[in-house]
């Protein structure tokens, strides 16, 4: 009995000691390291083992490590929170940074830069993506 006790506190120490953890930075600081920044609306999204997938149709390049001129990507997130997945919903405009991991494959996580521009008042918004058009 006790040995099963033990086990299970374990457990759940474990589950609990990985779940997800960003390393504390500013929203600036945020999109400074991002490979590549961009703003869109939502499309279908699928979830393939423990990947999740969003189409994404492409408003606006900000930042881009090459000459990104594609109006649609994918974004991938892990499907968990635990693992720093994040959710978006369908028909829903972000702004979106991340790492460009393949050809029009946005990788991101919540530890990136990731805002909902349909909820942001006109004076954030504005500033933001003033913000983004001087970099």
């Amino acid at each position: 009995m006790k040995i099963l006790i033990i086990i299970l506190v374990l457990q759940i120490t474990f589950t609990c000691a990985f779940s997800c953890t960003c390393v504390p930075r500013t929203p600036l600081q945020k999109l400074c390291e991002s490979s590549i920044i961009l703003s869109g609306r939502i499309g279908k999204s699928r979830v393939d083992g423990l990947t999740k997938y969003y189409d994404i149709n492409i408003d606006e390049v900000y930042k881009t490590p090459t000459n990104f001129t594609s109006k649609s990507a994918i974004v991938t997130t892990p499907k968990s929170s635990a693992a720093c997945g994040i959710n978006l919903r369908k028909g829903t405009r972000y702004l979106i940074s991340g790492q460009k991991s393949a050809l029009n494959t946005i990788s991101t996580t919540i530890c990136e830069y990731v805002s909902n521009l349909d909820s942001l008042d006109e004076a954030r918004k504005s500033a933001i993506l003033h913000l983004l058009k001087l970099q």
